[in-house]
Protein backbone atom coordinates (compact mmCIF):
# COMPACT_ATOMS: atom_id res chain seq x y z
CA UNK A 1 0.00 0.00 0.00
CA UNK A 2 1.18 3.48 -0.81
CA UNK A 3 0.46 5.84 2.09
CA UNK A 4 0.90 9.59 2.29
CA UNK A 5 0.64 11.70 5.42
CA UNK A 6 -0.42 15.28 5.82
CA UNK A 7 -1.10 17.68 8.64
CA UNK A 8 -4.82 18.03 9.22
CA UNK A 9 -6.55 21.40 9.11
CA UNK A 10 -9.71 22.60 10.81
CA UNK A 11 -11.52 21.58 7.61
CA UNK A 12 -10.65 17.96 8.47
CA UNK A 13 -12.58 18.12 11.76
CA UNK A 14 -15.39 15.99 10.30
CA UNK A 15 -13.01 13.16 9.34
CA UNK A 16 -11.16 13.38 12.66
CA UNK A 17 -14.47 13.21 14.56
CA UNK A 18 -15.54 10.17 12.50
CA UNK A 19 -12.30 8.38 13.39
CA UNK A 20 -12.55 9.38 17.07
CA UNK A 21 -16.04 7.88 17.32
CA UNK A 22 -14.73 4.67 15.70
CA UNK A 23 -11.83 4.67 18.17
CA UNK A 24 -14.13 4.90 21.17
CA UNK A 25 -16.49 2.30 19.70
CA UNK A 26 -13.54 -0.06 19.24
CA UNK A 27 -12.76 0.08 22.96
CA UNK A 28 -16.46 -0.14 23.91
CA UNK A 29 -16.66 3.34 25.39
CA UNK A 30 -19.51 4.35 23.05
CA UNK A 31 -22.17 1.72 22.59
CA UNK A 32 -25.44 3.46 21.80
CA UNK A 33 -26.25 5.32 18.57
CA UNK A 34 -27.34 8.47 20.43
CA UNK A 35 -24.05 8.44 22.39
CA UNK A 36 -22.10 8.24 19.14
CA UNK A 37 -24.07 11.11 17.60
CA UNK A 38 -23.61 13.34 20.67
CA UNK A 39 -19.93 12.44 20.92
CA UNK A 40 -19.38 13.13 17.21
CA UNK A 41 -20.74 16.69 17.55
CA UNK A 42 -18.56 17.30 20.61
CA UNK A 43 -15.47 15.88 18.85
CA UNK A 44 -16.01 17.80 15.60
CA UNK A 45 -16.44 21.11 17.43
CA UNK A 46 -13.43 20.41 19.64
CA UNK A 47 -11.12 19.46 16.75
CA UNK A 48 -12.16 22.52 14.75
CA UNK A 49 -11.53 24.86 17.71
CA UNK A 50 -8.29 23.25 18.94
CA UNK A 51 -6.67 23.04 15.50
CA UNK A 52 -7.69 26.63 14.73
CA UNK A 53 -6.30 27.99 17.99
CA UNK A 54 -3.15 25.86 17.75
CA UNK A 55 -3.51 23.77 20.90
CA UNK A 56 -3.84 20.53 18.92
CA UNK A 57 -2.07 19.18 15.87
CA UNK A 58 -3.35 16.22 13.88
CA UNK A 59 -2.23 14.13 10.93
CA UNK A 60 -4.18 12.07 8.41
CA UNK A 61 -2.75 9.11 6.53
CA UNK A 62 -4.29 8.60 3.11
CA UNK A 63 -4.13 6.10 0.31
CA UNK A 64 -5.78 6.58 -3.06
CA UNK A 65 -7.36 9.80 -1.79
CA UNK A 66 -9.02 8.07 1.17
CA UNK A 67 -8.22 8.85 4.81
CA UNK A 68 -7.37 5.55 6.53
CA UNK A 69 -5.69 6.63 9.78
CA UNK A 70 -5.22 9.58 12.07
CA UNK A 71 -3.27 10.67 15.09
CA UNK A 72 -2.85 13.89 16.95
CA UNK A 73 -1.13 15.62 19.80
CA UNK A 74 -1.83 18.25 22.42
CA UNK A 75 0.78 20.64 23.76
CA UNK A 76 1.66 20.83 27.44
CA UNK A 77 4.05 23.04 29.34
CA UNK A 78 5.12 22.31 32.89
CA UNK A 79 7.93 23.58 35.05
CA UNK A 80 11.35 22.54 33.70
CA UNK A 81 13.01 19.34 34.85
CA UNK A 82 16.63 18.17 34.47
CA UNK A 83 15.67 15.91 31.55
CA UNK A 84 13.24 18.41 30.01
CA UNK A 85 14.65 21.90 30.61
CA UNK A 86 12.04 23.62 28.41
CA UNK A 87 9.15 22.03 30.29
CA UNK A 88 7.39 21.55 26.92
CA UNK A 89 5.74 18.22 26.10
CA UNK A 90 3.72 16.76 23.28
CA UNK A 91 0.99 14.28 24.24
CA UNK A 92 0.21 11.93 21.34
CA UNK A 93 -3.40 10.84 21.24
CA UNK A 94 -6.30 9.82 19.03
CA UNK A 95 -4.29 7.18 17.17
CA UNK A 96 -6.67 5.21 14.96
CA UNK A 97 -6.35 3.15 11.80
CA UNK A 98 -9.24 1.58 9.92
CA UNK A 99 -9.05 -2.18 10.63
CA UNK A 100 -8.40 -3.21 7.03
CA UNK A 101 -5.33 -0.92 6.86
CA UNK A 102 -3.67 -1.93 10.14
CA UNK A 103 -0.22 -3.44 10.10
CA UNK A 104 1.00 -1.51 7.05
CA UNK A 105 2.87 1.35 8.74
CA UNK A 106 0.33 4.15 9.01
CA UNK A 107 0.78 4.51 12.79
CA UNK A 108 4.55 4.62 12.30
CA UNK A 109 4.16 7.48 9.82
CA UNK A 110 2.11 9.44 12.35
CA UNK A 111 4.56 8.79 15.20
CA UNK A 112 7.48 9.89 13.01
CA UNK A 113 5.58 13.07 12.09
CA UNK A 114 4.90 13.77 15.77
CA UNK A 115 8.54 13.24 16.74
CA UNK A 116 9.74 15.46 13.89
CA UNK A 117 7.23 18.15 14.85
CA UNK A 118 8.46 18.01 18.45
CA UNK A 119 12.13 18.25 17.41
CA UNK A 120 11.47 21.19 15.11
CA UNK A 121 9.61 23.05 17.88
CA UNK A 122 12.15 22.47 20.67
CA UNK A 123 9.96 19.92 22.44
CA UNK A 124 12.01 17.09 23.95
CA UNK A 125 9.30 15.08 25.70
CA UNK A 126 6.74 13.15 23.64
CA UNK A 127 4.45 10.83 25.57
CA UNK A 128 1.28 8.81 25.10
CA UNK A 129 -1.04 6.31 26.71
CA UNK A 130 -1.14 2.93 25.03
CA UNK A 131 -3.63 0.15 24.61
CA UNK A 132 -2.26 -3.36 24.64
CA UNK A 133 -2.80 -3.52 20.87
CA UNK A 134 -0.62 -0.47 20.23
CA UNK A 135 2.23 -1.17 22.63
CA UNK A 136 4.53 -2.93 20.17
CA UNK A 137 4.10 -0.22 17.52
CA UNK A 138 5.04 2.41 20.10
CA UNK A 139 8.04 0.41 21.32
CA UNK A 140 9.33 0.08 17.76
CA UNK A 141 9.01 3.86 17.41
CA UNK A 142 11.28 4.33 20.44
CA UNK A 143 8.75 4.81 23.25
CA UNK A 144 9.26 2.96 26.52
CA UNK A 145 7.00 2.13 29.41
CA UNK A 146 7.43 4.20 32.52
CA UNK A 147 7.68 2.54 35.89
CA UNK A 148 5.40 4.98 37.67
CA UNK A 149 1.71 4.86 36.84
CA UNK A 150 -0.32 8.01 36.42
CA UNK A 151 -3.30 8.49 38.69
CA UNK A 152 -6.37 10.63 38.09
CA UNK A 153 -9.68 11.65 39.52
CA UNK A 154 -12.67 13.31 37.88
CA UNK A 155 -14.16 16.05 40.06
Amino acid sequence: MNFSIRQATADDAVQLADFRVLLFQSVNEILEENEARDAWHLFETSFRRAITEGSHIAWLVETDGKAVACGGANFFEKLPTPVNPSGKSLYVMNMFTLPEYRGHGSATLILEAAKEFARSHGIRRVFLDSSAAGREVYRKAGFWEQEDVAMEIFV
